[in-house]
């Protein structure tokens, strides 16, 4: 889609404009729009390489950030574009918006691609370009996912409650705001892993379930220690 073929237009569902991508914008489960497209959405595994029709404009394609509470969940995006539309006379052209709607579904993994066909600028005697949205996950303060739908979370503990502390717990965060309580009943090592069956992502082939919750201890050692300090430990810690 050409650069002419987009404008810097307010959306009127509220959305964010995209930077560098003028004439989208995003929101979440607004009203229908009038004029509307079908998508089109494959998973990255599974993805064939594209075949454009013969003299086809090339793809335009563009990520699509979802966060993991989206995914968690699902969610609808829609995106206004922009673009050139044939008059009647099949030379020129005007200008004319149109809503793209994304039902992004729970689970999706990032590298889902959503193709809009022959969404792009409108020209004589050429077949517009595909519009093609990646899923690409969100930065999350807390959580990243693997390849397998997994959470993982990166647990803090001091190295005394490494050591002494039995009988207490983690407090770990959930993606939907619950709080889970692990209780530490050994030494915590530096790498230690803790696994929260159901707890990860929705699984997308296997219908109402979802993967793990991954807790990865990380050990904070003091900065510093005094002497009086280093001669406890020597007599506590075996050799």
């Amino acid at each position: 889609m050409s650069q002419h073929g987009f404008g810097q237009m307010p959306s009127p569902f509220g959305g964010s404009t995209f930077p560098g991508f003028g004439g989208f914008s995003s929101s979440f489960h607004q009203p229908m729009h009038p004029v509307f497209s079908r998508q089109r959405s494959s998973s990255f595994e599974d993805m064939s390489s594209f075949t454009r029709k013969k003299n086809q404009d090339p793809p335009i394609e563009k990520d699509l950030m979802v966060s993991l509470e989206e995914l968690l969940t699902g969610t609808t995006k829609k995106l206004k574009i922009i673009k050139r539309v044939l008059n009647p006379d099949r030379m020129t052209t005007h200008a004319e918006e149109k809503i793209l709607s994304i039902d992004v579904r729970k689970g999706w993994k990032a590298g889902t691609k959503i193709t809009f066909p022959e969404e792009g600028d409108q020209k004589p005697h050429t077949v517009p370009a595909d519009i093609i949205f990646t899923i690409r996950d969100k930065p999350h303060v807390y959580f990243k996912r693997d390849h397998e739908n997994n959470i993982l979370y990166n647990a803090q503990i001091s190295l005394r409650d490494a050591l002494t502390g039995f009988g207490s717990s983690v407090a770990v965060p959930t993606l939907d705001e619950r709080t889970i309580n692990i209780p530490i009943d050994t030494i915590i090592k530096p790498g230690t892993k803790r696994r929260i069956k159901g707890e990860g992502l929705p699984l997308p082939k296997m219908r109402n379930q979802r993967a793990d919750l991954l807790v990865d201890f990380e050990v904070v050692f003091p900065a510093k220690l005094s002497a009086s300090n280093v001669d406890l430990l020597k007599n506590a810690l075996p050799e």
